[in-house]
């Protein structure tokens, strides 16, 4: 059966159902979508089964990550699955922005540690690019960390004398070094925000969402504990909500914040340098 004909067998009413399927067939099958959109390959009987996997559980608001066990992060692809949260485009804005604020630096970080870690896309892009001595990933979470354990295998090589892994809640963490670099995406949406999608609700791991009956209480508290372990002209950077700039300023009022917008205009995340 050609792709173009299952695809209108069945009668969708979603614009983006036939680019999925490419995607899926690339991602589970390393198959050329060219190939399937020009009709010169049939689909065989387990690429059928798999795509109408797909269509059922769409109309059920499945993330496709989930389903394809793979989201692009930057440059690079990260495994995910149910019980860790999907990365986000605005996180890749942080990371990006820490990567252009060390190429204006002398020296890159020699250490680091991403707090509440989830899939690792955070530290794992960072250390990827910056090579620091030791990275530190924290993550409580034994679902998380399934997708952790991947990602970490996948793009550092394992754990190591410079990838450790870290299980314990952060407020159990016991800092025994000072870092060059802190980096976190806490949780930080409030209870029952009702911005938050069906999809993200019903399918993505609520610990890792939200941060308190306001949101902001988690990014708070963390900062608290981390700001202190930070060494002399350190970097610390933590993703909040874009309507919480305020509060966090008038908590935090003693430490000189500095607050970035992500790619659509919003504010996303804070620092604050150890001068």
């Amino acid at each position: 059966m050609k792709l173009l004909d299952f695809y209108k067998s069945l009668k969708p009413n979603d614009k983006h159902l036939l680019k999925e399927f490419c995607w899926i067939l690339e991602e589970k099958y390393s198959l050329n979508e060219a190939d399937y959109l020009a009709g010169i390959k049939d689909l065989e009987n387990e690429h059928i089964k798999t795509l109408n996997i797909w269509f059922k559980k769409k109309s059920e608001d499945y993330p496709l990550q989930y389903f394809l066990n793979s989201t692009g992060f930057l440059d690079l692809d990260f495994y995910v699955e149910e019980g860790v949260l999907i990365p986000r485009m605005e996180t890749e804005d942080i990371v990006s922005w820490i990567l252009d604020y060390y190429k204006t630096k002398e020296t890159f970080p020699k250490n680091m540690i991403d707090i509440g870690s989830g899939s690792g896309c955070m530290g794992i892009a960072l250390a990827h690019k910056l090579k620091p001595d030791y990275v530190g990933l924290l993550e409580p979470y034994k679902d998380a960390r399934k997708s952790l354990d991947v990602n970490i295998r996948k793009h550092l090589g394992g754990e190591s004398e410079q990838v450790e892994l870290l299980k314990m809640p952060f407020e159990e963490y016991d800092f025994k070094n000072e870092f060059d670099l802190i980096v976190s995406n806490p949780p930080y949406i409030k209870i029952a925000d009702p911005e938050v999608t069906d999809s993200v609700y019903k399918f993505e791991p609520h610990e890792a969402l939200y941060g308190g009956l306001e949101g902001y209480e988690t990014p708070i508290a963390w900062f608290k504990k981390s700001v202190g372990h930070l060494k002399q002209n350190g970097l610390l950077v933590f993703e909040m909500a874009y309507n919480q700039r305020e509060k966090i300023q008038s908590e935090l009022s003693e430490y000189k914040l500095e607050f970035v917008k992500d790619r659509f205009g919003k504010d996303r995340f804070f620092y604050y340098i150890n001068e």
